[in-house]
């Protein structure tokens, strides 16, 4: 695992590549640059903090890979922490071990994302509903979602729930958010593309079908995400997912009184298959919750996924086949990890919490 993540460290690394991105924002933000308006920009604005906060530790004389790498470090230790404390309030020891055992696999890369720390809020804001502290709730949701929109998925409790208003400020605060980020040319420039992210379900079908097919591949690349040309067809079947899942999800709530992390769960793999954009990182988000799933399907099948994940970008080679054939697979897994998730046995009793419970 170390030499995997050594490996992912060099500078022509994909994984490296993202720091490296990083640190250009950071100095140009330092000079004076205004993100979203004089910077190109395709973070979240909260996202600006741990991109600057490494220069504290360059001042040091750090190199600023190490410095983001030292406080991602951090974040993690923290989540894992906080999943732990989550797990063993609620009733569940076993959850912080499960959620290393999800997570572990995907360590060389997550070292050099931002996600992270959108996850760490949003796990916090899951301890908060389980100690029924409704500011610091509303506060880490927010947070969570200035960082990175998904956090929004936390809308679904609400609903489910009761709390209607709350439910639709999430969405509406995520949705503002973005829409007025895309008002701007920093931001909007970044997401000028054609066709669907090869890492989704639909694009790596795409990729692995057109050399198949003898159709030359036509790849693109945006604010450091890959894209394949295809029609608007694959952004549908994508959102097609989905829905399916969230409908599937809501069925189920109608028949049986589902726990809130099996909720949060299978929100965040809707939100998953439904984006255009399934980037390697994105499948930490769903870890907290599913770690408090007791199903041991679908631990295997989502920490495989990781594996997985790990494995395409040690070897990044979009255009080779087998790369292709690996990517649906890892695709194949995500479908599992909803199959075993959605299958799960309605006697799993951690972490529900009732409409009387929930903070208001």
């Amino acid at each position: 695992m170390l030499a995997v993540a050594f490996q992912l460290m060099t500078p022509t690394s994909v994984a490296r590549g993202d720091v490296d991105n990083y640190a250009a924002h950071s100095a140009a933000i330092l000079d004076g640059a205004v993100p979203y308006f004089d910077l190109e920009f395709e973070h979240f604005p909260i996202s600006i903090a741990p991109i600057i906060l490494p220069e504290l530790l360059v001042a040091l004389g750090i190199d600023y890979v190490s410095a983001f790498v030292f406080l991602t470090v951090a974040a993690f230790v923290a989540l894992s922490v906080v999943v732990d404390r989550i797990g063993r309030f609620s009733g569940d020891p076993g959850a912080g071990r499960r959620w290393l055992l999800l997570t572990t696999p995907m360590l060389p890369f997550l070292l050099y994302r931002l996600d992270v720390w959108s996850t760490l809020f949003a796990a916090l804001a899951y301890l908060a509903i389980l100690e029924t502290s409704t500011r610091r709730y509303n506060a880490f949701v927010l947070l969570g979602i200035g960082t990175k929109g998904w956090p929004a998925v936390y809308a679904a409790i609400d609903w489910v729930r009761g709390r209607r208003r709350q439910a639709v400020v999430f969405v509406a605060t995520a949705a503002v958010l973005a829409a007025v980020l895309l008002a701007t040319p920093g931001f909007r420039s970044g997401r000028s593309f054609t066709g669907i992210h090869i890492e989704t379900l639909a694009g790596s079908l795409v990729l692995l079908s057109r050399p198949m097919q003898e159709i030359p591949v036509q790849i693109v690349t945006a604010a450091g995400a890959v894209y394949v040309e295809a029609g608007p067809w694959a952004i549908m079947a994508n959102l097609a997912a989905g829905l399916s899942v969230a409908g599937a999800s809501l069925v189920l709530l109608r028949r049986n009184n589902r726990s809130d992390h099996w909720l949060l769960s299978s929100a965040v793999f809707a939100v998953l298959l439904a984006s255009p954009l399934l980037s390697a990182q994105f499948l930490l988000w769903v870890t907290p919750f599913a770690a408090l799933v007791v199903r041991r399907s679908l631990h295997m099948f989502l920490a495989g996924a990781g594996a997985m994940t790990t494995a395409l970008l040690t070897w990044w080679e979009p255009a080779s086949f087998g790369w292709a054939v690996l990517l649906v697979s890892r695709n194949l897994l995500l479908i599992a990890c909803v199959v075993a998730l959605l299958s799960a046995p309605t006697d799993d009793h951690v972490g529900r919490t009732s409409r009387r419970n929930l903070p208001v």
